[in-house]
Formats: structure tokens, C-alpha cells, sequence
């Protein structure tokens, strides 16, 4: 049982080194690609070396156990890759709190006012690299100077707008209506 939990996490450590360091030699231009590529190669490898391998067969006699180990493996990788994913990777690339910190911490102890914050990281610049990854990701169309909702985009803001006003997150004066 243990070899499963032990293979998943070193696929996810995989990951979690492989990534950083694609990204670090800018290789890339679709960053969200090389997440969903790498993913897909490491679960893939994954389970090629764990159903090829013989001590499978010798640690896990029946077939339905195998199974379980696999599964549990892959939920340990599958986890470490979503924490990766989620709270680094993204907090760091997507949060704002962050980039402000991030400027602070270069200025010194001086400190920084609006308006020099305005020309380190102009608002301008956020919501057009927003909505480009939205348009990459297959949420938003652009046609001309206008972004539309996609199908797929229109799934994702009925469900992230259930959940918002079901736990009652944000001001109450904002409504996602879709």
C-alpha cells in the first residue's frame, strides 16, 4: 500500500521541480499548456511504471488491491500537484496582494506611493494579461475591441456565482448575473 503513496509522491515532486524549471528558461509562451502537458506526461508515466513493473504483482497480490495502491498514488500526486498549482503557482503569478508586496519589498523601506504604484504595475497591464489567459484558457472570445463569455466560461461563472452567494462572499452590492 505504501509503494503507491510513495510513487505519487515522487511524481509529484517531479512535477513540482520539472515546472519551475520549464518555465525559469521561458521555453514557453502557454504556461497553462505546459501545466496540463506535464501533468498529463507525469500520470502517464506514472502508471506505465507502476502496471509494468513486477513488484507490483508481488506486493499486491489481487487485482482489485493493485487498483486501490494506483488510486492512492495517484490521489497523493494529484494533491501535491493542486497545492502546487493552486497556491503557489497561481498566487504567485495572479495575485495582486502579492505584486504590491512583491514592489514594496524592492523600494526599501521608503515605502511607495499611489502613484509610483501606478507605474510599476499600471491596473492597465493586469486586466489585459486577465484577459488574454481567459481568452487562452477557452473562458472568453475576443472579437474586435469586445471580450464575450464562452460556453465554457458561462459553466464556470454559474458555478463560481452559485458558491459566491451561497457562501456569501464579496460585497453585498456585486451581483454576477449570468
Amino acid at each position: 500500500m505504501i509503494a503507491g503513496l510513495l510513487w505519487g509522491m515522487l511524481f509529484g515532486l517531479l512535477f513540482v521541480i520539472t515546472h519551475p524549471l520549464i518555465l525559469h528558461r521561458g521555453l514557453v509562451q502557454k504556461q497553462s499548456w505546459v501545466l496540463g502537458g506535464l501533468f498529463a506526461f507525469y500520470s502517464l508515466t506514472y502508471a506505465l511504471i507502476y502496471f509494468s513493473n513486477p513488484w507490483v504483482r508481488e506486493a499486491a497480490p489481487g487485482l482489485a488491491f493493485r487498483w486501490v495502491v494506483f488510486l492512492n498514488g495517484g490521489y497523493v500526486y494529484a494533491s501535491i500537484v493542486g497545492i502546487y498549482v493552486g497556491t503557489v503557482f497561481y498566487a504567485i503569478r495572479r495575485s495582486v496582494s502579492i505584486r504590491i508586496t512583491i514592489e514594496l519589498k524592492k523600494a526599501g523601506g521608503r515605502g511607495l506611493t499611489k502613484e509610483e504604484f501606478d507605474q510599476v504595475y499600471p491596473i492597465d497591464e493586469m486586466v489585459e494579461e486577465r484577459l488574454k489567459s481567459m481568452v487562452e484558457a477557452g473562458w472568453l472570445e475576443q472579437e474586435g475591441e469586445y471580450f464575450k463569455v464562452t460556453p465554457k466560461g458561462r459553466k464556470l461563472a454559474r458555478i463560481f456565482s452559485f458558491v459566491r452567494e451561497t457562501v456569501k462572499i464579496g460585497p453585498e452590492t456585486e451581483s454576477c448575473v449570468v
